[in-house]
């Protein structure tokens, strides 16, 4: 895929820069996540402590993940009804109130509060960046572009980690709420979607943002390539509003081109949490004290983040030559495998029968290198897999459950730890979660890779087990045809 983005790198710059616009933003998410990974142990260790209780320290890591699926449905509406840049240029001043109410704090309460207003703001960043990605981007482009967000994820995860190794907690706040207005002032040099304009009526607008878009098209195709997709945009949302005077949005996710792939999102994300993804970055200082090595743990946590970022662009390549679905399955299973031989090792470092404390470090890499896949590739799906008429809503409350499943998942983290007998215990416990997303995703997962939004949203009218999928094409379509004889298909993006 990279040799396609640098042979196309002058036609497709524009929808490149406004990806990474959006998925600068989207870094926001990281930086938010990974500090309670820098902020516990220093408020414990640094000199400038604030004494917490075990409760505070819990609602500190946890809140962000708690506030976000609390107003996920109203992000949606806001999405859809207001645009996916205004909703993004608003999130500034939640950003903005949330982490001086972080930096200036003087107790457990405040810093709650603080975490709760960037929670806000987070709720507000998510679906949006996915769904803007989506609806700029060319067919060819897409599925790279998607994964832009992950990069950037990767790279605010690292940044926090190597800041909170140099810097005081205070100090990364500060930073944190620096880059966050740095970024989302960015959004003003980058045009809204064609989609949501034309939705809005707004045709010149819309006919203009294409313009921007593919203004480095070879200059003889550029006003073809505006007005065919414009025209192509046009269909589907005038398909869209006969299909809405029919049925109401809420009728909408009623529809099995709706409620298949929310259902698959949601148990992919579940197995995603619950495999421990975001249980090491929100705890990684306390996890790699734990298992044993001597590797100071913020440098190891820094490792770990540098490495996760520099393997995203390799499965940005990997996703391209051999889809998602085979991708994501080797990711599940890699997981697995490095976090049980991390699991043993730590048993045995525990009751003294090796001496190899490094293995635990260096299997946790490769769990890392992992992670890159199972986080990504699951985010890029929330963008492709809805309709039109409930992508910003579907996407909205499926970011919402992520963060509803990272607080149950992080939050039993102490629990978990206590009732499976210690770290080898809980790792043991993530590797065969991870065995289940190795056959969930062969069951259920569906390859997105290349296609075109239409076409996934065509699959999903019948299709439920993926394995079955090329088999069945044949029958679906006609049985698709002789059920809705009158729904239109557009390829467009």
């Amino acid at each position: 895929m990279f040799s396609d983005i640098i042979s196309n790198a002058r036609v497709y710059i524009l929808q490149m820069y406004a990806a990474t616009v959006v998925s600068l933003v989207y870094m926001n998410v990281a930086i938010s996540v990974a500090y309670s990974a820098v902020l516990i142990p220093a408020l414990k260790n640094s000199a400038d402590p604030i004494e917490i209780t075990d409760q505070e320290e819990m609602w500190i890591v946890n809140c962000v993940s708690l506030v976000i699926p609390c107003v996920c449905v109203l992000p949606g509406y806001a999405t859809d009804l207001f645009g996916r840049l205004w909703v993004l240029k608003m999130t500034v001043i939640a950003h903005v109130a949330g982490w001086v109410t972080i930096a200036l704090a003087n107790s457990g309460t405040t810093l709650i509060i603080g975490r709760v207003i960037v929670g806000l703001g987070l709720a507000f960043q998510l679906g949006p960046c996915f769904v803007y990605i989506s609806e700029i981007s060319s067919p060819t482009m897409r599925g790279a572009l998607l994964i832009f967000p992950t990069l950037t994820f990767s790279l605010g995860t690292l940044l926090v980690y190597l800041e909170g190794y140099f810097a005081s907690w205070r100090a990364v706040a500060w930073f944190s709420c620096g880059y966050g207005v740095i970024f989302i002032s960015l959004l003003y040099t980058i045009p809204s979607s064609p989609f949501w304009l034309v939705a809005k009526q707004r045709t010149e607008d819309a006919k203009k943002a294409l313009e921007w878009l593919n203004k480095y098209q070879p200059i003889e195709n550029v006003q073809q390539i505006v007005q065919t997709e414009l025209g192509k945009i046009q269909e589907e949302q005038e398909e869209n509003r006969i299909r809405c005077k029919t049925s109401s949005k809420v009728q909408e996710f009623f529809l099995p081109t709706t409620y298949k792939p929310f259902i698959i999102l949601t148990l992919l994300l579940i197995i995603q949490q619950f495999a421990g993804s975001y249980v090491v970055v929100m705890n990684a200082i306390i996890f790699f004290q734990e298992i044993g090595t001597k590797t100071d743990p913020y440098l190891a946590s820094t490792y770990m983040a540098a490495t996760r970022f520099l393997t995203t662009f390799i499965y940005v390549i990997l996703t391209k030559k051999f889809g998602k679905r085979p991708v994501l399955m080797v990711s599940f299973l890699g997981m697995a495998i490095s976090m049980a031989v991390s699991g043993l090792y730590t048993y045995w470092i525990r009751t003294g029968t090796t001496e190899y404390t490094w293995v635990p470090l260096v299997m946790l890499f490769l769990y890392y290198v992992f992670t890159a896949g199972v986080l990504g590739i699951p985010f890029s799906l929330a963008g492709e897999l809805f309709p039109v008429p409930v992508r910003g809503i579907a996407c909205n409350v499926a970011f919402g459950l992520l963060y509803f499943f990272s607080f149950i998942a992080v939050s039993s983290y102490p629990l978990l730890l206590d009732g499976l007998g210690g770290m080898d215990g809980l790792q043991y416990f993530f590797a065969m979660v991870a065995l289940v997303g190795v056959a969930f995703t062969f069951l259920f997962v569906p390859e997105t890779a290349n296609k075109r939004l239409a076409e996934i949203e065509k699959y999903f009218w019948s299709h439920t087990f993926a394995i079955f999928e090329s088999r069945e094409d044949k029958l679906n379509e006609d049985k698709i045809s002789k059920k809705n004889p009158k729904k239109i298909f557009i390829e467009f993006p």
